[in-house]
């Protein structure tokens, strides 16, 4: 029977908590709130079309008639 070097624990310890993390990258609830809707009107001026995430930039006008971006992340492709 042999016993394990510290670092394969370490590194078992790591591959175990790695679903973990990527479950809260892919979460849902952690990057919007979903009992608020907001809609917004303007101009695209960029969309990069590409895995893993659909990425556009807004430009619209706030009440003060200052030019505000929005960088908005969309799903994936698939």
């Amino acid at each position: 029977m042999s016993i394990l070097k510290p670092s394969r624990w370490v590194a078992a310890a790591c591959l175990a908590l790695l679903p973990l993390v990527a479950t809260g990258h892919h979460s849902f609830a952690s990057n919007f709130d979903v009992h608020t809707m907001n809609e917004l009107q303007g101009e695209v001026i960029d969309l990069q079309w590409k895995n893993p995430h659909v990425v556009f930039t807004l430009v619209t006008i706030d009440a003060q008639g200052e030019e505000v971006r929005y960088k908005i992340e969309s799903h994936s492709l698939a």
